[in-house]
């Protein structure tokens, strides 16, 4: 039977469908996959992996200081939503939505209110019971809505209940708490005038109660300190009643060991069921300290630590570094190594105790970015070496550690990753890593990765109403789709393609034809040219495409193009004789947005390379 023969030269065409991020771990671009980038800066991949000209941003404010903004919050309190922000050894809030509305760009001081002095240094925010707290490693301060930020003076614990009034003696209730030098107890009256306070040389009795009316000082009790002694004046001697403890006394001794809570520069919630205790954690001195809150009077309180929910976690050499809740699960992370926490409780002499152990689950991988570990769909990630995704396993409590930053390693180890600033921009599915200028985006619905190169130093992130703002120096920048520069500078986008060489790496190709496929916009622009293996200098072909809109219109370069469909180009670039090409995309439309959705190459296959 006859055969008839395929007399063509011309390959199958290489189409890229899909873009998959930047690789820089794999040694030369051959091999690297279709569609996957060894140099992308400045571009992101859509969500059906279009491959776009990275959004703007825009400073909030003019230059006001030359300090970094050391952190930011936002959030609810008391029905009202509030911005705040740290900066130059203050706090302040915004004010009529400056953070909101883009008309209304002015100056920090025509639009922040100060609420109070703390130290200049990284800070950290968390809401709890109606107040915002805010700590640096020096100061535990709060915010209730209104006035100034205050010192965290401390819940103050009550010690014993149903006390014998001569002798102080009673039920054991509440630990002393280490912010608070006060305490209080309560007695059950029996008609003697002499109260006996536990502790001896107090500094003072701060209130008495009976039947929860205030008693007044000399006229109806008095007081001495030296002896730990109240006495009732005659006629006020308080009488036994139906009710439990008549007698509430309030007294000081001592300021407390305030530095357990001071010196602790991070936090999360965590607990039974629900977030009901506020564990701090990244000590400045007792590195490997974690401490947390106790229900005060059966309370959730951001205000009550004792000595006794302190933890040791390791060695003390190595600080706690980051925690991130899973569910019930807590993971610890230190530098070298990593630890789970769970909910627990014990019971010593028929009380109940709650404690929460922390067995370790890995002895050579943690964290090394304080707080700055993430929760991407249900998996917390770290960065240690690498970015690394913690993975639970068919057995209980257990996790499996998988490094995910292969793709960027070749960046990472040019810096030290202890001065990475993280956020989770959970609308884009992308946590952003960044270094100083620098910015790596892991998009985690895509599992692909992109980097940027920014004007401006990241200090801080924030994600308000699902947009994205960071902190600079004297500045705060919102990023944003309608911004097409980097604060008034030009963002310069670049993309390239690994080299292909078209299913045979022993034959010489010519290209004649190629298309590419972009995203109709007001107007879209690209210079393109193809790299090979015999020309690094190649020619540049500009394209393109503008489409009606009225904003500032210019009718001198009207195209009377209309059609908003997405628009095939054919490239008339050429090359001849080589055995290896890539594209290269370079000055990615300045001015405007830009899309690529996909790209062909057709090419013919010549003789055997010599």
């Amino acid at each position: 039977m006859a055969q008839i023969k395929n007399t063509s030269n011309r390959l199958t065409p290489l189409t890229i469908k899909k873009f998959l991020g930047l690789n820089i771990a794999k040694s030369g671009d051959t091999q690297l996959l279709i569609g996957e980038s060894g140099n992308m800066d400045n571009c992101y991949i859509t969500k059906d992996y279009g491959l776009s000209k990275i959004m703007g941003y825009l400073q909030l404010m003019t230059l006001d200081t030359t300090n970094n903004i050391q952190g930011m919050w936002y959030g609810n309190i008391g029905g009202t939503y509030y911005f705040l922000y740290a900066e130059n050894g203050h706090v302040y809030r915004f004010t009529d939505n400056y953070w909101v509305d883009d008309t209304t760009w002015g100056t920090y001081t025509a639009a922040r209110i100060d609420l109070g002095t703390l130290t200049d240094a990284k800070t950290n925010f968390f809401a709890f019971g109606g107040n915002v707290y805010i700590q640096n490693g020096y100061e535990y301060k709060k915010w209730n809505g209104t006035g100034s930020i205050t010192d965290v003076a401390g819940y103050i614990p009550k010690i014993r209940i149903a006390c014998a009034p001569l002798t102080g003696a009673g039920t054991e209730y509440e630990q002393v708490n280490v912010l608070t030098g006060k305490k209080r107890l309560t007695y059950k009256a029996d008609g003697t005038a002499i109260y006996t306070l536990p502790e001896t040389s107090i500094g003072s009795v701060d209130s008495v109660y009976v039947l929860g009316v205030l008693q007044t000082l000399t006229t109806q009790y008095t007081v001495v300190t030296a002896t730990g002694k109240v006495t009732f004046t005659a006629g006020n001697i308080p009488v036994a009643s139906i009710t439990e403890d008549e007698v509430e006394i309030y007294y000081t001794k001592g300021v407390g060991s305030r530095d357990y809570v001071l010196q602790n520069r991070h936090s999360i919630l965590f607990g039974e069921a629900t977030d009901t205790r506020v564990f701090l954690y990244a000590h400045r001195t007792t590195l490997n300290q974690r401490i947390f809150s106790l229900l005060a009077d059966g309370i959730p309180s951001a205000e009550y630590f004792t000595e006794a929910s302190i933890d040791l976690i390791g060695s003390a050499a190595f600080s706690i570094t980051s925690m991130e809740r899973q569910q019930s699960i807590m993971l610890i992370h230190k530098q070298n190594e990593t630890y789970y926490s769970y909910y627990d409780v014990v019971n010593l002499d028929g009380i109940d105790v709650v404690n929460f152990p922390a067995p370790i689950i890995n002895n050579s991988r943690g964290n090394v970015a304080f707080g700055q570990g993430q929760v991407l769909n249900n998996d917390p990630f770290t960065i240690d070496t690498t970015l690394i995704k913690w993975v639970a396993t068919t057995v209980k409590d257990e996790r499996n550690m998988k490094e995910m930053g292969i793709r960027i390693q070749r960046d990472l180890n040019e810096y030290d990753l202890s001065d990475a600033i993280t956020v989770d921009w959970q609308e884009r599915f992308e946590m952003w890593i960044a270094i100083g200028k620098k910015v790596w985006v892991y998009n985690y619905n895509l599992d692909l990765f992109y980097r940027l190169d920014l004007e401006d130093t990241v200090t801080s992130f924030i994600v308000i109403d699902g947009d994205l703002y960071f902190g600079t120096v004297g500045k705060i920048m919102k990023f944003s789709d309608k911004y097409l520069t980097f604060n008034a500078k030009a963002i310069d986008s670049h993309w390239e393609a690994n080299m292909y060489n078209f299913g045979a790496d022993y034959l010489t190709k010519t290209l004649n034809n190629s298309w590419i496929t972009l995203s109709a916009q007001s107007k879209v622009s690209v210079d393109l040219k193809y790299i090979t293996d015999r020309d690094s200098n190649p020619t540049v072909e500009t394209k393109t495409y503008e489409i009606i809109t009225f904003d500032d219109i210019d009718f001198g370069n009207f195209s009377f193009a209309t059609n908003f469909n997405p628009q095939p180009f054919r490239i008339r670039l050429k090359s001849k004789k080589f055995v290896y090409l890539k594209l290269v995309l370079d000055n990615i439309a300045l001015d405007t947005t830009f899309t690529v959705l996909g790209f062909t190459m057709q090419v013919e296959y010549g003789g055997n390379v010599k």
